[in-house]
């Protein structure tokens, strides 16, 4: 059966090959003086950030996905949830109430219910 367009578009061809597709040409910069040393600090900066990261791995084990999901919650908006909670952990700058500030954060949601709905993004 296949995909069926929306009503007053048109099919993509049942199959393409390389020749449909534009040949690729290489670009070629042209930096000044300023902008390679404007570069090289900003590779700098970005050495400097990743020296300063500190990770650990933490085999959590207690429980997974299967279990979260007898919850009737998305295993990802656990872990995006403990995430939240690690870092209000961490944070220095303590609420009137002892915790630390919630981060900003981004959490994809379907709404494939409605009509032309995909994913949405709820913050």
């Amino acid at each position: 059966q296949g995909y069926a367009p929306p009503q007053g578009c048109q099919s993509l061809p049942s199959r393409l090959t390389h020749q449909d597709a534009a040949v690729p040409t290489k670009l070629e910069f042209m930096l000044d003086d300023e902008l390679n040393a404007k570069l090289s600090r900003a590779q700098d900066q970005v050495q400097s950030t990743f020296d300063n990261i500190d990770n650990r791995v933490v085999n959590f084990t207690d429980f997974g996905k299967n279990e979260i999901k007898t919850w009737k919650h998305s295993p990802d908006a656990i872990v995006q949830m403990a995430f939240m909670m690690a870092y209000a952990d961490l944070d220095g700058n303590r609420q009137d109430n002892g915790v630390g500030r919630l981060p900003a954060v981004y959490e994809a949601c379907s709404v494939s219910r409605f009509l032309h709905g995909r994913t949405e993004t709820i913050r």
